[in-house]
C-alpha cells in the first residue's frame, strides 16, 4: 500500500494555472495514474478479503482459538487492530481517488467560483494525505460533493442519478442522509421553478419539507438556513418554521439546553453548546416571523368575504409558533418579544410556558413583573394579579414609593374583584394586607413630601432621607421614631397611631395638644405671612385629620378633641364666628348627642378655664348644638333628637342650663324657652 501511494501521498489535489488572467483548476496527478493506483489498491483489498482466513490478524474470532497464552492473545488482537485499520485506510484511499476523479469530471472552475474564500484556501492546501486520512480532509470533500450536487440540481439534472453515482463510487462522502437532503433540495428547486401559488408547487414544497424533516437530526445550520430562506422566498412560512423547530429539537433529544437554562446558565458547561445551536435555529424562526409580518402586514384580512391568502399564511406561521411545545424556544421567543417591545404579544399569548417564564424573569426587572400581573388581568385572574402586585409592593426591587402605592391600590382593587380560583378567605387576607400596607405607604409618602419641603433639614441629610424613604415601605416604628416624631410632624404621628392601632389615650391627647400648639406657634411667628386666620388654621387641620383618620375613633376621639379645641379657643380668643367651635365638631361628623354630653360634663365639672363666668361659653355651645341638632332632624325628616327618651334628656339639660347659666340673662333664657317650645316641652320655671 505504501509503495502504491507514495508518489501521490504528499501531493496537492489541485493546482492553479493562470492564463490571460483566468484561473483554471487542474489536477496535479494524471487521471490515468490515479486510476492505476486505484486498481492496484482494489486488487490488494480483494486479495486480503479472499485470503483473510489464512492471515493472522484477519481471520476473526477463529484465530483466537489457536492462541496458547495470554501474551499471544494480546499480540494477535494488536495485529488484528492494525490490519483492520489498514483495510479502512485502503478503502478510504480508493473512495478518495474516486472522488478526485468525479470532481475533475465536473466543471471545476464553476465549482471553484461558487466557493467562499475559506473553502478555497482549504482546497489549495488539500493534499492526498489529508483527503485520505484526516477528518478535515473528508469534511472538505463532503462540502465539495454538496456543491457538485447543488450545481447539478440548479442545472435541472436528476438528483437521484447524481447521488447514486456518488454513493456507488465514493459512499464515504455521500451518506444516505445526504441523498435525502439532495432530494429535498431538488424538490425545493423545482417548486421555485414551478411557482408556489400552484397546487403542484405547494405539493413540491410539502414534499421538500417532509424530506428535510426525515434528516432533521443531521441537518447542518447552513443547509437549514438555505432551505428556510428558500421556503420563505416561496411564501411557505409555516413549513420553514416547523422545519427549524424540528431541527432544534432533534439536535438535543436529551433537552440538555433546558436543564442548562434551569441551572442558571453555568459557564464552561458543555450543555451550553446545545443551547447555542438551538438558538441559531430559533433565530431563523424569528427571521421568518419578521419576513411574514413584513410581507403580509399591509394586506387586507378579508377579500370578498373570505380570509385573504396573506392573512392565512400569517396565521398559519404564528400558529406553528404558538403551538410549539419546545420550552426553550418559547423562552427565547419571549425574550425576543421583550427586546422588540412587543409586550402586547406576550400578554395575549396562550403558551403554557408564559407564566413560568414571567415568574422566572420577574425578579430581573419591574417591567417583567408588570407583564406578569397584566397577563393575569388579561386572563381575568384578578386574585393572581393582586398577589403579584402585592409582592411587587413589598419587594426589594428599586421601585419608587409612588409606584408601590400604585401597585397596592391595584392589588386592593383586584382582590375585591371576583375572578380566579383563589378561596374567598385567602382573598380577604390578601385584601386586608394590601389595605394595611397602603395605609402605611400613604403615610410614608406624606412624610416624604414633608421632609422634601422642610427648610430646617440640611441638603445632605435631606438627600439621604429621600433615598431611604422613596423606596421600600418602612415599618411604622421606623417612620415614627426616626422621622415623624423627630421632625415634629404631629399630624403624621397621629396617622401612625391610627395605622398602628395605638390605644394609649395619654399619648394620643399629648400628640393632639402638640399639634394645636404647633399651629399656634406658626401663627404667632409671622402673622402677616399666613393666608388663613388663626381659627381657620385650627378648623382646616381638624377637618383634614377627620378625613385621614376616618374610621379610627380611638385617635380621632371626640372625648379628646372637644375639650382640647374648646380650651384652645377660650385661651387664645382668636377673632372669628361666635359658634365656629361647635360648627367644627358638627362638620367632622361628631354625634350631636356626644357633643352635648361632653360639653355638659365640662360645664358642670368646671374644667379650667371654664370656671365662673367663663362657663357661659360652654352653655352657649350646648344650646347651639341642640338647636343645630333640631334643625338637622327637621331637614332630614328624622325623629327629633332620635326619640322621646333623648328628647326628654335634652329638655332636662336645657332646663338646668336655664337655671345655672342664664339665671340673670333674659336673652339666654328666652332662647332656651323657644327651643323647648319647638320640641314640644313647656317653658322654664
Amino acid at each position: 500500500m505504501a509503495r502504491l501511494v507514495r508518489g501521490l501521498w504528499k501531493s496537492p489535489v489541485i493546482k492553479m494555472e493562470i492564463t490571460k488572467e483566468v484561473v483554471a483548476i487542474k489536477p496535479t496527478i494524471d487521471k490515468k495514474k490515479l486510476g492505476a493506483v486505484q486498481d492496484e489498491l482494489m486488487k490488494l483489498s480483494k486479495f486480503l478479503e479472499d485470503n483473510k482466513t489464512f492471515i493472522e490478524g484477519l481471520s476473526g474470532p477463529e484465530g483466537l482459538n489457536r492462541v496458547t497464552s495470554q501474551q499471544e492473545d494480546l499480540a494477535l488482537q494488536g495485529e488484528h487492530q492494525a490490519l483492520h485499520s489498514l483495510q479502512i485506510l485502503n478503502t478510504s484511499i480508493v473512495e478518495g481517488i474516486s472522488f478526485v476523479q468525479m470532481f475533475f469530471e465536473e466543471r471545476v472552475d464553476d465549482i471553484w467560483a461558487a466557493l467562499d474564500d475559506t473553502t478555497k484556501q482549504q482546497l489549495r492546501e488539500l493534499t492526498f494525505e489529508l483527503l485520505f486520512s484526516t477528518d478535515n480532509g473528508k469534511n472538505l470533500a463532503k462540502l465539495l460533493v454538496k456543491e457538485i450536487v447543488n450545481r447539478n440540481i440548479a442545472q435541472g439534472s436528476n438528483v437521484d442519478t447524481v447521488a447514486e453515482a456518488l454513493r456507488r463510487r465514493c459512499g464515504t462522502f455521500c451518506s444516505p442522509d445526504d441523498v435525502i437532503i439532495f432530494r429535498a433540495q431538488e424538490q425545493l428547486q423545482r417548486a421555485t421553478s414551478v411557482g408556489p401559488s400552484s397546487d403542484h408547487g405547494r405539493a413540491l414544497l410539502n414534499e421538500s419539507v417532509r424530506l428535510f424533516q426525515e434528516v432533521a437530526g443531521v441537518l447542518s445550520h447552513d443547509n437549514l438556513y438555505s432551505a428556510c430562506a428558500q421556503f420563505a422566498a416561496n411564501q411557505f412560512y409555516a413549513g420553514a418554521i416547523s422545519l427549524a423547530l424540528l431541527v432544534a429539537h432533534e439536535s438535543d433529544r436529551g433537552n440538555k439546553a433546558l436543564s442548562w437554562l434551569n441551572d442558571g446558565r453555568p459557564a464552561d458547561d458543555h450543555r451550553g453548546s446545545f443551547f447555542e445551536f438551538r438558538k441559531d435555529c430559533y433565530n431563523i424562526v424569528k427571521e421568518i416571523l419578521t419576513a411574514v409580518d413584513n410581507d403580509t402586514g399591509n394586506a387586507p384580512e378579508i377579500i370578498d368575504g373570505r380570509q385573504s391568502t396573506e392573512a392565512r399564511m400569517r396565521e398559519e406561521a404564528h400558529q406553528v409558533v404558538d403551538e410549539s411545545d419546545d420550552e426553550v424556544f418559547q423562552y427565547d421567543l419571549f425574550d425576543w418579544y421583550l427586546e422588540q417591545g412587543w409586550t402586547e404579544r406576550i400578554i395575549a399569548t396562550d403558551s403554557p410556558f408564559i407564566v413560568k417564564y414571567l415568574e422566572r424573569t420577574a425578579s430581573e426587572s419591574t417591567e417583567n413583573s408588570d407583564l406578569l400581573w397584566k397577563y393575569y388581568v388579561h386572563r381575568e385572574d384578578y386574585s393572581s394579579a393582586a398577589g403579584v402586585q402585592l409582592t411587587l409592593a413589598k419587594s426589594e426591587l428599586p421601585i419608587s414609593l409612588q409606584r408601590r402605592i400604585e401597585y397596592l391600590s391595584r392589588a386592593k382593587a383586584n382582590a375585591q374583584t371576583q375572578g380566579g380560583a383563589i378561596h374567598r378567605q385567602a382573598r380577604q387576607i390578601m385584601l386586608h394586607e394590601a389595605g394595611e400596607l397602603l395605609d402605611v405607604a400613604s403615610i410614608q409618602h406624606e412624610l416624604l413630601q414633608r421632609l422634601r419641603a422642610d427648610p430646617r433639614i440640611p441638603q445632605a441629610r435631606k438627600d439621604s432621607v429621600i433615598q431611604d424613604l422613596d423606596g421600600a415601605i418602612q415599618p411604622l416604628s421606623v417612620l415614627f421614631n426616626e422621622y415623624a416624631d423627630q421632625g415634629q410632624y404631629y399630624d403624621i404621628c397621629l396617622q401612625i397611631f391610627a395605622a398602628a392601632n395605638h390605644h394609649n389615650q395619654a399619648d394620643i391627647r399629648t400628640m393632639w395638644e402638640q399639634l394645636l400648639q404647633s399651629i399656634q406657634a406658626r401663627v404667632e411667628e409671622d402673622p402677616q405671612a399666613q393666608t388663613e386666620r388663626p381659627y381657620e388654621a385650627i378648623v382646616n387641620i381638624i377637618r383634614e385629620m377627620s378625613q385621614k383618620l376616618s374610621g379610627y375613633e380611638i385617635v380621632f376621639s371626640p372625648s379628646i378633641l372637644i375639650p382640647l379645641v374648646e380650651t384652645y379657643a377660650a385661651e387664645h380668643a382668636h377673632p372669628g364666628p361666635t359658634n365656629w367651635v361647635p360648627d367644627l365638631f358638627i362638620s367632622v361628623s361628631f354625634d350631636f348627642d356626644t357633643i352635648i354630653n361632653i360639653l355638659e360634663g365640662m360645664f358642670y365639672n368646671e374644667v379650667n378655664p371654664f370656671v365662673g363666668a367663663n362657663r357661659i361659653v360652654l352653655a352657649n355651645h350646648i344650646v347651639y348644638s341642640a338647636e343645630q341638632w333640631y334643625e338637622d332632624c327637621i331637614r332630614h325628616n328624622k325623629r327629633v333628637f332620635g326619640g322621646e327618651v333623648q328628647q326628654d334628656q335634652i329638655g332636662q339639660i336645657l332646663a338646668e342650663l336655664g337655671a345655672a347659666a342664664y339665671r340673670d340673662d333674659p336673652v339666654g333664657r328666652q332662647r332656651i324657652m323657644e327651643l323647648r317650645r319647638r320640641i314640644g316641652l313647656g317653658g322654664l320655671r
